[in-house]
């Protein structure tokens, strides 16, 4: 508030009036929430980066034992690590892992070997690949003039992560969840997010899209800006949404 004079006649007492200075503008909840969202929503860009990372260099892909036997004969691989199989002169049928490299991938077939046709595996658990009698020689077969290593070693076994199908530490897999988890929180506790209401974001996150749909929110779905004209545009509706997880979710299953 500052005083200013409104007349300066001679003889006349000065007089002065009020002037009211312009408001100093305040920081809002709104944008203290706004910059709270876009911190949280980086920390889970760069978590998410971080587990797409750590698929690729350590995930082991699922491969048939057909895969494995054509890698062999042409010369792709030359050393196998297996586990899990029968002892020498045992009976009965085991579920046995047979672990390799190929293209700069970890990859890792399941096999049952059993020690004769007559041995019964109906209470068996579903396995697509058998092989009677010994693995090492049935890899052998088609080993050809190559050299090939066989190497039994308990690490050939899983390690009970699995994301999208493909084998990880157990690290990679809690990663993931918690950047789902964070995701669903986010939406539900952050701000109005843009292009999508928050159930069109919420059933894109539980469909089988979700490795997607997580990465599209946390990039796409910032906080819609109502003040600045944002909030009038039409945004992709919980229905459609829940439709489109239906219909993906349903091609997935008739895929598998």
């Amino acid at each position: 508030m500052n005083l200013h004079p409104e007349t300066r006649a001679l003889g006349h007492p000065v007089s002065y009036v009020r002037s009211m200075s312009a408001p100093t503008s305040q920081p809002t909840r709104a944008s203290h929430g706004g910059l709270v969202d876009g911190l949280g929503r980086a920390a889970l860009v760069v978590l998410a980066v971080a587990v797409a990372v750590a698929l690729g260099l350590l995930g082991t892909h699922h491969a048939p034992l057909s895969e494995l036997r054509t890698a062999i004969e042409t010369g792709q691989v030359h050393e196998v690590r297996v586990a899990g199989t029968l002892p020498p002169g045992a009976s009965g049928y085991s579920t046995a892992y047979v672990r390799w490299s190929e293209g700069g991938f970890e990859r890792l077939t399941t096999v049952r070997q059993v020690s004769s046709p007559e041995v019964d595996t109906a209470d068996a658990s579903a396995v697509p690949d058998q092989v009677v009698g010994s693995i090492e020689a049935h890899l052998r077969e088609v080993q050809g003039g190559g050299v090939l290593r066989i190497t039994r070693d308990g690490s050939a076994q899983p390690t009970g992560g699995s994301l999208l199908g493909i084998e990880v530490p157990s690290w990679v897999v809690g990663g993931a969840m918690l950047v789902w988890v964070l995701s669903l929180l986010l939406l539900v506790a952050g701000p109005e997010p843009s292009r999508a209401t928050r159930w069109g974001w919420f059933w894109l996150l539980v469909s089988t899209l979700a490795p997607l749909t997580i990465v599209l929110f946390l990039l796409l779905g910032e906080p819609t800006h109502r003040g600045l004209g944002g909030g009038g545009r039409s945004r992709f509706g919980g229905v459609r949404a829940f439709v489109l997880m239906l219909l993906v979710g349903g091609f997935v299953w008739s895929a598998r």
